[in-house]
């Protein structure tokens, strides 16, 4: 997993997968505005790593 990357809009992982040929991968994103709303999405198959 690479460091978190922080900017003004907010911060930002992304993280890579070894020997995950074939398989599925998920995304999560999570996000919270200054007002402290939050709202996290799960995207379950979002494609197949080559």
């Amino acid at each position: 997993m690479r460091p978190a990357t922080r900017t003004a809009l907010g911060t930002a992982t992304a993280g890579r997968q070894r020997r995950a040929a074939g398989k599925p991968v998920a995304l999560k994103t999570e996000l919270t505005d200054a007002n402290g709303n939050s709202v996290t999405q799960l995207v379950a198959g979002a494609y197949a790593v080559r």
